[in-house]
């Protein structure tokens, strides 16, 4: 009996030992997909965030004509990606240090300050939004971390960005003019750095499908333009110019408004699609490629203090930029791809 036991005891060390290999050989897989790939002020930051960006934006980016191609700019993005979490922690390890924070109702009230300037009701203003993939939650982060940026310069420089009678005046002087105001956006996007594919584009957007789908017929028909069913009908925003949202950059409009733009020509509508709570019909009027500007919000005059609010705008930024250098100089930063 002993000696037929004994096979089965080795049978069943060797089924161990095979075990104990493969559990270790799924946790060295598991260390590679996860692996640290930069360290800020003790904060890792691993490849599996930086791939799950990578996820979030694939819808985004173009395809490449090589595998090797299409690495590369996949490589590129992650690098983008990887800058864009290591200034987010720096900004928060300072903000923390700081101890700034900043007041639900602070948010709202610059929202509110905003749609109030360019005369744009609550619907107008989350039609806006959903035509550049964004919700309204994301809006407000958005609207925080300006407020924050904002907080930061001015405890930098102790005082509070002023742009003065003297500076708009040469501005003005020197031929310059206040680019249109439009939606506030974040940073460019990771995408946005290999994709620089623009739209010009004017949208209708209506309440019912029905609604939608006899426009389209009469629009599509020649009944009546585009231009002047929008100005008609349509309840999203730039209505009253025809629903024309001027260039936009294509990785910036949200998924629905692309999806609908694909196989269009210059001069084609799309068919009517759902977008948010409503249905759109989207008219392309060209495309190309370079610099893009955000859609257009109803026009306001070009006044001084539309000068000053791009020369605040303008210098702010500087000034972020500036002082986020400097805290990249004095950080212990180690980027390991």
């Amino acid at each position: 009996m002993i000696e037929e036991k004994e096979p089965l005891v080795a049978y069943r060390i060797a089924q161990w030992m095979v075990l104990i290999l493969m559990l270790a050989n799924s946790a060295a897989a598991q260390q590679v997909v996860d692996r640290i790939v930069a360290v800020v002020n003790g904060e890792m930051i691993t490849l599996g965030e930086i791939n799950a960006g990578v996820a979030q934006l694939q819808d985004k980016l173009p395809v490449q004509p090589t595998p090797q191609a299409q690495e590369a700019m996949l490589q590129q993005v992650r690098e983008s990606l990887l800058q864009a979490r290591i200034n987010d922690i720096l900004i928060r390890h300072e903000v923390e240090r700081l101890k700034l924070n900043v007041d639900p109702a602070d948010i709202e009230s610059r929202i509110r300050a905003f749609r109030e300037e360019h005369e744009l009701t609550e619907e107008e203003f989350r039609s806006q939004l959903a035509l550049m993939g964004k919700t309204r939650a994301q809006f407000m982060e958005e609207t925080k971390r300006d407020i924050l940026k904002t907080q930061l310069i001015n405890y930098m420089v102790h005082r509070k960005v002023v742009v003065t009678d003297q500076e708009v005046d040469e501005f003005l002087a020197s031929g310059g003019s206040p680019k249109p105001r439009t939606m506030p956006s974040a940073s460019p996007s990771p995408a946005a750095a290999v994709n620089t594919s623009r739209v010009h584009l004017a949208v209708l957007m209506v309440n019912d499908e029905p609604t939608a789908n006899r426009i389209y017929k009469d629009v599509t028909g020649g009944k009546l333009s585009f231009a002047a069913a929008a100005k008609q009908f349509s309840v999203g925003p730039a209505a009253e110019d025809g629903g024309d949202m001027g260039e936009l950059a294509l990785v910036d409009l949200g998924a629905s408004l692309r999806k609908a733009l694909e196989g269009l020509r210059p001069g084609d509508i799309s068919k009517p699609f759902r977008l948010e709570a409503s249905f759109a019909l989207v008219h392309l009027l060209e495309q190309g490629t370079g610099p893009a500007r955000s859609p257009s919000l109803p026009a306001a005059s070009y006044d001084r203090q539309a000068v000053r609010a791009q020369l605040h705008k303008a210098k702010t930024e500087t000034l972020f930029l500036e002082y986020l250098a400097k805290l990249k100089s004095k950080a212990l930063i180690k980027i390991n791809w």
